[in-house]
C-alpha cells in the first residue's frame, strides 16, 4: 500500500526525465469526490444479513454461511464492516459500480474488517462475496445492489434528463440517458468502438474496450464483464463507402521539428513543453509561441489532440497483450513526448492540454479536457492500488487551476489521477494540404470560459485568449437520409440514427448490446437497406462528439468547492436481487 501523503509523481535526476510539481497533497479530509457534507452528516445504516451457502467442486465444499456485513453512508462515503473472520475458507468481498464497471474492488476479509469507497448521486453498486480455500475460489454468491438516487426522493419527484444537454448532436442522433427505471445511472450512456484491448497476460480476463461515453464527454476504457456477467453498451453502427480510411494518419517530417499530418491538414511542433502548467498558462504558451518561422500556433481542441493518438500501443504492452507494441500513445516514430516516474514508480507519458473546457451539468466550467498519452491512473479502491483504469488514449478533464485542493487520493468515482499540472503540445494549421482524408470536425464550442464561469469573448492578447472556441473548425454538418440512416459531411461517414436495437421506439438497457453481439450483430443490421455496417472505430464514433453539451457525471462540477448540499439526496434506495441470484 502506497504511503497516502505521498506526492503524485516523484521527481528524477535525469535531465530526460521531467516530473509533475509535488504540490499533489490530495484529498480534502479523505474526500476525494465531494466537497463539503454533501450528505448532510446523515447516517444511514443497513445491516445485510448473509445467509447463502458457497458450494465449491473439489477442495471448496460445505462452505459455512459468508460474513454479516453492516453499511454506513455519511458524507458521500459507504463503508462496509463486517465481523472477524477466522479459520478456513477465507472470504473475498468484490464491491463495483454497476452496470458500466470499469474495475472490480477487491478485498480479502480475514486481512481487513472495513472498506470504503465513494457514492455519489445515481451511483449504483454491487457487493458479492466468494469463498477461497486451497487456491481454489467459489462463484459469486451474496449479491447485493443498491442505488444512490440521482435528486431528492418525494411522493411527486421523478428523475429527469431534460435540463441536461448531451455531447452528441440530438437533432440529428436519437440519445438517452442511462434506463434509470432499471436501475442505470443517468450517466449509463457509454457506446462502444471496435477498439479493444487486454492487458492480462494470462488470458483469463475478457479485457477492455475505449467506449465514448455521449452523457457526460469522456473516453474510457470500459472492462467488458462484471462477476462474470458480460457488460453491455449502446450501439451505432457506421458504414464507409466513401475514404475507407477515416481516422488513419499520414505523419510527414517537414525536418524543422515540426511534423505534419497529411490526413487532417494539422502541423504539430515535433516536441512538446517539456513540463507541466496550469490551463491559462497553457494557453498563453501557445499564443505567444514563434517557432519554425510560425507564429500563428495554438493550443488543439480535444478532438484535433485526439486525432494524433495511437491506440496500437499502451505502456504496459508486450507480446502476449493487446495491442503489444509498448510505449506511449503517440507515434514515437514522429513525435518526442516527455516521460516521468509516476506514483508506481513506473516511467509513464503525461496528460495533455486541449483548449475545450468541460462544461458540468450545473453551468459551471472549471474543467479541460486532456488526453492522456500515458497510463490513465486511478486510485480504484482509495488505498493506494494505482492502476490504469482507463488507458492511453482516453479523454477526462482536469481542474483548470490549482486551488490547494487535496488529490492525492484521487478524484470521482474511480479515483482518476489528477495532475492539473499538464503537458502542451501546439498545433497550427498547415495550408498546403489541399485534400485531407481525415476531417476533423469542429467541437462545436461556441462560449469563452475563464478557470470557471462563461465570459465574454477575449480579446487577442488578453487572458484566456486561445481558447476553443476562437478557433472554428469544419462545421457540424448532417444530412438525415429519412430511411434510418444519418451521413455525416464532413466525414463522409453514413451512420445508423438510433441505438434503438430492438426497435421499440424506446431507447433504453434493453437496446444494449454485449461487446460479442455488437461485433455479432453488425451483419444482421439492414439499416437504410445496406448490409455493410460495422462497429465504429474510436476515432470514428469520436468525430460525433460535441463540447456544447454538459457533464452529468459531477466529476467535473466540484472542482470550485461550491456549496451544493441543497441537492442532495438524504437517503439512498436499496434494491435487492431475487433470493439466491448469482452471476
Amino acid at each position: 500500500m502506497k504511503n497516502e501523503n505521498k506526492v503524485f509523481a516523484k521527481k528524477e535526476e535525469e535531465s530526460n526525465i521531467a516530473s509533475y510539481p509535488d504540490h499533489f497533497n490530495l484529498g480534502h479530509e479523505k474526500q476525494r469526490y465531494y466537497h463539503g457534507d454533501f450528505f448532510n452528516v446523515q447516517k444511514i445504516t443497513w445491516v445485510l444479513l448473509m445467509l447463502f451457502y458457497l458450494v465449491f467442486t473439489g477442495s471448496v465444499s460445505a462452505v459455512p454461511a459468508a460474513p454479516t456485513l453492516s453499511l454506513e453512508q455519511e458524507n458521500g462515503s459507504m463503508t462496509v464492516r463486517w465481523s472477524e473472520i477466522e479459520g478456513d475458507p477465507e472470504y473475498i468481498l468484490s464491491f463495483a459500480p454497476y452496470p458500466t464497471v470499469d474495475y472490480i474492488h477487491e478485498i480479502n476479509m480475514q486481512h481487513n474488517n472495513e472498506i470504503s469507497f465513494e457514492t455519489w448521486p445515481g451511483a449504483a453498486y454491487y457487493v458479492a462475496i466468494q469463498a477461497e480455500k486451497d487456491g481454489e475460489v467459489g462463484p459469486y454468491s451474496n449479491i447485493e445492489h443498491f442505488i444512490v438516487p440521482e435528486t431528492p426522493l418525494s411522493p411527486d419527484s421523478e428523475v429527469s434528463d431534460s435540463n441536461y444537454e448531451p455531447f452528441i448532436d440530438n437533432n440529428y442522433f436519437d440519445f438517452a440517458y442511462g434506463d434509470v427505471e432499471s436501475g442505470e445511472r443517468l450517466i449509463d450512456s457509454q457506446y462502444a468502438s471496435s477498439a479493444y484491448y487486454n492487458m492480462d497476460e494470462t488470458g483469463m480476463d475478457q479485457g477492455s474496450m475505449f467506449g465514448v461515453n455521449f452523457a457526460d464527454g469522456r473516453i474510457k476504457g470500459y472492462g467488458l464483464e462484471i462477476f462474470g456477467n458480460d457488460k453491455t453498451f449502446y450501439v451505432i453502427y457506421v458504414r464507409d463507402n466513401k475514404s475507407k480510411n477515416y481516422g488513419v494518419n499520414q505523419f510527414r517530417d517537414n525536418g524543422d521539428a515540426t511534423i505534419t499530418d497529411l490526413a487532417t491538414g494539422l502541423m504539430w511542433m515535433k516536441d512538446d513543453s517539456g513540463y507541466g502548467m496550469v490551463w491559462q498558462d497553457a494557453l498563453s504558451y501557445c499564443e505567444d509561441l514563434t517557432f519554425a518561422g510560425y507564429s500563428d500556433w495554438r493550443l488543439p481542441n480535444a478532438k484535433e489532440l485526439q486525432s494524433i493518438v495511437d491506440y496500437t500501443r499502451m505502456p504496459d504492452a508486450n507480446e502476449f497483450t493487446t495491442p503489444s507494441k509498448g510505449g506511449p500513445a503517440i507515434d514515437t516514430d514522429f513525435f518526442n513526448i516527455t516521460s516521468f516516474i509516476n506514483i508506481n514508480g513506473d516511467k509513464d507519458w503525461g496528460y495533455f492540454w486541449s483548449s475545450t473546457t468541460h462544461k458540468s451539468s450545473n453551468g459551471m466550467g472549471g474543467s479541460a479536457a486532456y488526453v492522456a498519452f500515458g497510463r490513465g491512473l486511478g486510485n480504484i479502491d482509495g488505498n493506494g492500488n494505482w492502476v490504469d483504469v482507463h488507458g492511453a488514449g482516453c479523454q477526462r478533464s482536469d481542474p483548470k487551476k490549482d486551488d490547494g485542493t487535496d488529490y492525492s487520493n484521487g478524484h470521482g468515482p474511480q479515483g482518476d489521477a489528477i495532475y492539473i499540472y499538464n503537458y502542451v503540445r501546439p498545433v497550427r494549421y498547415d495550408k498546403s494540404v489541399t485534400a485531407p482524408t481525415y476531417t476533423v470536425v469542429d467541437t462545436n464550442q461556441k462560449s469563452y470560459w475563464n478557470n470557471a464561469f462563461e465570459i465574454e469573448e477575449p480579446s487577442p492578447g488578453a487572458e484566456f485568449y486561445g481558447q476553443d472556441a476562437h478557433y472554428s473548425g469544419n462545421a457540424l454538418s448532417y444530412t438525415d437520409n429519412g430511411d434510418g440512416t444519418i451521413t455525416d459531411n464532413n466525414t463522409k461517414l453514413m451512420w445508423q440514427k438510433s441505438p434503438d436495437t430492438n426497435k421499440d421506439g424506446v431507447i433504453g438497457a434493453d437496446d444494449k448490446y454485449t461487446y460479442a453481439e455488437a461485433i455479432a450483430n453488425a451483419a444482421l443490421c439492414n439499416t437504410g437497406g445496406y448490409n455493410d455496417w460495422r462497429l465504429p472505430t474510436i476515432k470514428e464514433l469520436y468525430s460525433l462528439i460535441q463540447f456544447s453539451g454538459s457533464d452529468v457525471s459531477m466529476e467535473s462540477e466540484l472542482d470550485l468547492g461550491e456549496d451544493i448540499s441543497d441537492n442532495a439526496p438524504s437517503v439512498p434506495v436499496y434494491e435487492r436481487p431475487e433470493p439466491g441470484r448469482f452471476f
